[in-house]
């Protein structure tokens, strides 16, 4: 089976950001890995994206906005 990456860009929405990560450990039995990008949060989505498991976080100093972020993801991608 081959492993599917997931990219989810973040900008501060902690609360959001968490209930749609324990939704995909919830929910996705395939082999997965979360990569996020996260555009200079100030609200302790950082501090929170640290602990989540099988993830790579890049952080952004500042908004690079969402195709940015997205194609940032794109390259840390390991899945199909």
């Amino acid at each position: 089976m081959s492993l599917t990456s997931i990219i989810i860009l973040t900008h501060n929405g902690l609360d959001m950001t968490r209930d749609c990560v324990d939704s995909i450990f919830r929910n996705t039995p395939e082999p997965f890995e979360l990569i996020f990008v996260d555009n200079a949060s100030t609200d302790g989505t950082v501090e929170y994206l640290k602990t989540v498991p099988q993830s790579r976080l890049i952080c952004n100093d500042y908004n690079a906005g969402f195709a940015a972020g997205c194609n940032q993801g794109l390259l840390a991608a390991e899945g199909k």
